[in-house]
Formats: structure tokens, sequence, C-alpha cells
């Protein structure tokens, strides 16, 4: 852990906004997917209404599997509100938004003004909710890498004032470790689930190539952590 919070990396291991959102979104183009084909691309509208709701319902189960811990509500609480923005048609990405999720929180449990997390998952949604008020034409690679820079940079100084220190290598190890844990660990750990969860022997091998994945990732994150002088 002492490892994983030098680099900034702590919230790959916990439940929470990226694994809650990662999973809802698989769930909404699988569903998506499934039901276009069984309608043969007809009642476009109800399929897509069908796929976000089915979405929801899985980020409800998933946050329960860690047994609501606070940060998995704040993440579902953001689904739950983009999920009714969306099927009413209305702006998901928006200060508005991000308040009537804030609200919906602190009515849920008002200690969490407190939380560190709180601060940071809202700090890193407003910070997202600026970037798009920025237009550019640039391809995904170029907006996934300015995103995570805006996101690394602005995080900064609610991690420094929480924890009076600064890792500097944790904007370049996020930028390497959280394409891999969304893209390859976590599918491959939740794919090895089902298969286990449904009697199917294969569940082993996708677990042993998540493992072999996460090995290098730790090495990775090792090394950062090595050389890292952090501010205080």
């Amino acid at each position: 852990w002492d490892m994983f919070r030098q680099t900034g990396t702590s919230h790959l291991l916990a439940i929470s906004g990226l694994h809650i959102t990662l999973v809802a979104a698989l769930v909404f183009a699988a569903v998506r997917q499934l039901l276009f084909a069984l309608t043969s691309g007809r009642h476009s509208a109800l399929v897509i209404k069908g796929a976000l709701v089915a979405s929801l319902l899985s980020a409800f189960f998933y946050a329960a599997l860690a047994n609501f811990a606070l940060p998995a509500q704040r993440a579902v609480v953001m689904v739950c509100v983009s999920v009714i923005a969306l099927l009413y048609q209305r702006l998901v990405l928006s200060y508005r938004t991000l308040l009537l999720a804030a609200l919906a929180v602190l009515l849920l449990d008002p200690k969490s003004l407190l939380s560190v997390g709180f601060w940071l998952s809202f700090g890193a949604v407003g910070i997202l909710v600026l970037m798009r008020s920025i237009r550019s034409n640039d391809g995904w690679l170029s907006t996934s890498i300015r995103t995570h820079c805006f996101l690394s940079i602005g995080l900064l100084p609610i991690a420094g004032f929480i924890s009076d220190t600064v890792p500097l290598s944790a904007p370049l190890a996020n930028l390497f470790a959280v394409p891999i844990f969304s893209l390859l660990v976590v599918p491959l750990v939740l794919i090895g689930t089902l298969c286990a969860g449904v009697g199917l022997n294969v569940y082993s091998y996708f677990w042993q190539l998540a493992a072999i994945v996460y090995e290098q990732v730790w090495r990775l994150l090792k090394t950062f952590a090595a050389w890292d002088p952090q501010l205080s």
C-alpha cells in the first residue's frame, strides 16, 4: 500500500469510480449489441434505453460487491445521474449534473463532505467538465493524453493538501497503469469471475493472464517508486 500511495495509484485497487463505470460501460455495450441483434436494428431508441437501464443495474450490483462503501456509493450516484440525463436527453457532463450528483451524495451521507475521496472524485469530474468547454479536434489518443495531464496536474493541489506530499511520479505512473488496469486487468478478472460463476473451468486461465499483466504493472510501479523524489 505504501508503494501504491507513493505512486498515486491506490485508486486502482479500490472498487470505486474507475471500476464501476467500466463495468457499466461494458454492460451497456454488450446489451446494446444484443438488443440490436434481436430487433434487427429496429427500435433503436428503446434499445439504447434498455442498455442504459442494464448498465445502471450492473453498477448497483458491482457496488454491492464492495458492500456499498462510500467511494462505490459516489460512483453509483454519478452513473445514476448520467443515465437519467441520457434517458431524458439532457447534457450529461455539465456543472449542473455534477452539483446534482454531489447533492445526492450529501443527502445520503452528509459526513462524506469531510472525506478525501469526495473532493478527489468531484474535483476530477469538475476538471473533465472544464475540459469539455475547451473545443478540440484532436484524435482519441491526443485527447486521452491531454485529459490525463489535466487530471494529474489539476488534482495535485488537492492531493498535496490532504497528504502533505506530492508524488511526482503519479502522472507518469497513472499514464501507464490506468489503461492497463482498465483494458486488461479488470476485464480479465471479471470474465474469469463470470466463468467461475457459471461453472466454466477456463476461469483460471483468465485469472492467470490477469496476474501476469498485474505483475508487469507492479514492476513498473516499483521502478517509479524507487526514484520518486516526493515534495513535502
